[in-house]
């Protein structure tokens, strides 16, 4: 597991958001892949501090975060790039044989 790092301010302080608001940095991830079950990044803080990522802090789109009071987030992958998207698949036509003699049927009389 990470290294877990200590709150450095009250999360009762009424200034918490303006302190986020003073955060600067970027974020280095892999590229966006299919697999659940492995994540790495790196938040490279300008203060010089640096902050890994893995699996163990990834939070998949419908998860459901339980018994926490509060919670940082950043995201990492948006829309079709997100792994989840990239693991789902299209829903195939789902036809009954009687449908698709009646369309044949139909076909050939329309052809006729």
């Amino acid at each position: 597991m990470g290294k877990v790092f200590p709150v450095n301010f009250p999360v009762n302080d009424l200034n918490v958001l303006s302190t986020f608001n003073k955060v600067t940095g970027h974020l280095e991830v892999e590229p966006p892949n299919k697999d659940l079950h492995t994540f790495n990044g790196v938040l490279y803080l300008d203060d010089k501090k640096k902050f890994s990522f893995s699996q163990d802090q990834l939070l998949l789109k419908g998860a459901n975060l339980a018994n926490t009071e509060w919670a940082i987030g950043l995201v990492s992958y948006t829309g079709e790039q997100t792994k989840i998207m990239l693991n789902s698949q299209k829903g195939r036509v789902k036809m009954s044989h009687l449908e698709g003699m009646v369309n044949q049927l139909v076909l050939y009389i329309i052809m006729a």
